[in-house]
């Protein structure tokens, strides 16, 4: 029988807190983020906040930082860290000696095959958004040429965004395991992706509320800690905003998104060792 909501939470949670310590010692490279993005919206030009002014050296260098840290690091390090510490959380289960020098070599060794699979996932989400094309062109040849089709036009494309809705929620459940397939069973590109769509069949809607439910309960306690921390936050902020502008605005940026990357880095073990378990309990039933 496949596990319950119930069990993945308890599980989950039991091994988050008896390896916290090693967990944490990989989720928390998520926190160079952090440390960067403070640095970079430190510099970041006062005009975005509205203050309108000419860009400074240190300006610049704060919007090149920036989109450094939003389009290369981040994207790196939450990839290295998604690997590690699904190999790492194997070997916990699994009650094997756990190297944490060797786990994080194995999360550089899957790098690039997880960029790969997790592309084709996304090209085959996004994908079903191809539906809406057809009600698209024919709403703009009713609003052009033949003002008869609008009609059709629109309502074609409502039903084809609403296709591509259901569709690509169904693809996203039915490939989520692409990446563990890839990462516990070495399962390259599309076999992983086949892999994922195999383990999932005739369990759609019993693996989706076992990714779900654990998901909304983690998440709603991290949320209820963070509009606490970002209340205060708001209120220091706010006061300094009396004497300096800038200064507050600045503050308040940079607290209420380190304030976010902690908290990530905190549940992201919780959350990943609950797919885990959900991934390994589909497995039991396939065999």
């Amino acid at each position: 029988m496949l596990i319950s909501v119930g069990e993945i939470i308890d599980r989950s949670w039991h091994h988050y807190t008896k390896h916290f310590v090693e967990l944490m010692s990989v989720a928390s490279w998520l926190l160079l983020v952090a440390i960067i993005n403070i640095v970079a919206t430190w510099l970041y030009p006062a005009s975005s906040y509205g203050i309108a002014q000419v860009l400074s050296t240190s300006e610049r260098l704060g919007v090149v930082l920036y989109s450094v840290t939003f389009l290369i690091v981040t994207p790196i390090i939450s990839i290295w860290v998604f690997n590690t510490t699904t190999r790492l959380i194997d070997r916990e289960m699994q009650g094997k000696a756990i190297s944490l020098r060797e786990v994080s070599r194995e999360g550089w060794h899957f790098f690039f095959a997880r960029i790969l699979v997790g592309f084709l996932v996304a090209l085959s989400v996004v994908a079903t958004s191809l539906l809406t094309v057809p009600g698209f062109f024919l709403s703009i040849l009713g609003n052009s040429i033949a003002p008869v089709l609008a009609i059709p036009g629109s309502i074609l494309f409502i039903l084809g965004l609403f296709g591509a809705v259901v569709i690509g929620t169904i693809l996203a459940i039915r490939l989520f395991f692409s990446a563990y397939q890839l990462l516990l069973e070495d399962k390259h590109g599309r076999q992983a992706l086949r892999a994922s769509w195999k383990l999932t069949q005739d369990r759609g809607w019993a693996t989706f509320w076992r990714m779900v439910l654990p998901k909304v309960i983690f998440f709603f306690g991290i949320f209820t800690i963070q509009l606490f921390l970002v209340y205060l936050l708001k209120i220091f902020a706010t006061n300094l905003a009396g004497l300096n502008f800038e200064l507050g605005v600045r503050i308040y940026a940079i607290g209420s998104t380190t304030i976010f990357l902690v908290l990530y880095a905190l549940v992201n073990p919780l959350i990943m060792s609950a797919d885990y378990l959900l991934f390994r309990s589909l497995q039991e039933q396939e065999l």
